[in-house]
């Protein structure tokens, strides 16, 4: 199978040097997972772009061509992947812009608390094993991590005890916890990113030991600003620095997966309430935690 690239993702450029050498690691209908040196890498059909992605046009679909622990290798200007033989002259390269500095601007406590509500509306309709809010590990985070953040008390933002219990909770592929720190993170660290604050840094080998391998790489890049452009562009624009409208990106990106977008969706709202909170002096974050909730002593 022969495909053409259409964008690849400034780390997985990694791939297409002469002495790089991968295997695939899992393969689903329209993408692959490929481990190359220690990095994560996707090929997908279709979008959306991320740093770590090959983003392919074709009707075929990937899993015809690939299996688990097929070779990845380039040769003469030309990426093989198994039964897959990719050229990538002339594609264009996907840069991340949460690792670029900027003015942060919060949208309005108003337009934060909508958003919430329209997330717990969305958790209504998806099925109830999949909803986290109620679990007791999300409570913890909660009361741990992003409460005190709305108070500006940073502590328990920088212990990586405090994420553990929500890596790997959740069913899927990358689990609700995962999709919801990798937004909470995601988010975050573009703020610290700019203003000159501490990130959050979860150690990778504590990630890897609970929950799956392509999962914890997920999360990694994301705490390091290397995140897909739906989640990307919602973070933008919730932090005043897009174009685009921020309940149009909310909306886009909650239709991803089961509830992967939503819980991405959510670890952004709660980190952007509770930077809002910090540095306004308002009660965004306390509304938005009644909007998801219902509770008043939360």
């Amino acid at each position: 199978m022969s495909l053409r690239v259409t964008s690849i993702g400034e780390l997985a450029t990694a791939l297409t040097t002469p002495t790089s050498v991968g295997r695939v690691t899992r393969v689903f209908r329209n993408s692959a997972y490929v481990e190359s040196e220690g990095g994560l890498y996707t090929l997908l059909r279709g979008g959306p772009r991320s740093p770590m992605t090959i983003n392919v046009s074709g009707t075929e679909e990937i899993e015809r061509a690939l299996k688990a622990g097929d070779a990845c290798r380039y040769r003469d200007k030309r990426l093989n992947i198994g039964g897959v033989r990719l050229q990538t002259e002339g594609a264009g390269v996907y840069r991340s812009e949460l690792r670029k500095p900027t003015f942060i601007n919060p949208i309005t406590s108003a337009d934060i608390v909508k958003g919430i509500a329209m997330l717990r509306l969305l958790y209504h309709a998806s099925p109830p094993s999949l909803d986290i809010v109620g679990h007791k590990s999300f409570l913890d985070f909660v009361h741990s991590v992003v409460l005190p953040l709305g108070r500006g008390e940073l502590t328990g933002l920088h212990q990586p005890r405090n994420y553990l219990a929500l890596v790997g909770l959740g069913s899927g592929f990358t689990p609700s916890g995962d999709d919801l720190l990798a937004g909470f993170a995601g988010a975050y660290n573009h703020v610290a990113r700019s203003t000159g604050a501490e990130s959050i840094a979860l150690p990778l080998a504590e990630l890897s030991k609970r929950t799956v391998f392509e999962s914890a790489m997920i999360l990694d890049y994301a705490q390091k600003g290397y995140v897909d452009e739906g989640l990307e562009r919602l973070i933008l624009s919730s932090l005043g620095n897009s174009a685009g409208d921020f309940f149009d990106e909310l909306l886009e990106l909650t239709r991803r997966g089961h509830t992967s977008g939503i819980d991405m969706s959510l670890g952004v709202i709660l980190s952007v309430a509770a930077v809002r909170a910090w540095t306004q002096h308002d009660r965004t974050l306390q509304d938005v935690l009644r909007a998801l909730t219902g509770s008043r002593t939360l």
